[in-house]
């Protein structure tokens, strides 16, 4: 497990669409072990596998002290109103915007324990 660096805005990886992940290997347990602990730094929120230069569906999750992670997201239902929150990115250090999102979203995805989660 290791804490990677976090790329940053113009890196190519940034503009590369991102693939499923098709099975579960020990290289994807240690891409994810390694997404869990690059989040959990006090002040993260997420951080998407291709922020840490790997172009695969995955992403790392701290919200309310709780570190998790989800392969393969996928939002398939939102509701409620569009709430405008001041919004940063790991990747655009120092800048802030008003982002509107949705009050709930529902999500679907995969543990890397291979456990289907919405």
């Amino acid at each position: 497990m290791a804490v990677r660096e976090i790329r940053l805005f113009g890196d190519p990886v940034l503009k590369t669409a991102s693939v499923p992940i098709l099975e579960i290997t020990d290289s994807i347990r240690s891409l994810i072990a390694d997404l869990e602990q690059t989040t959990a730094i006090v002040g993260r929120a997420g951080v998407a596998a291709n922020q840490i230069g790997v172009n695969l569906r995955a992403f790392g999750y701290h919200v309310e002290g709780v570190v998790g992670h989800l392969i393969n997201p996928e939002i398939f239902e939102k509701s409620g109103e569009l709430v405008e929150l001041d919004e940063g990115c790991l990747s655009l250090p120092e800048i802030w915007s008003k982002t509107p999102r949705y009050s709930k979203v529902s999500i679907r995805g995969q543990k890397v324990t291979g456990e289907i989660i919405e």
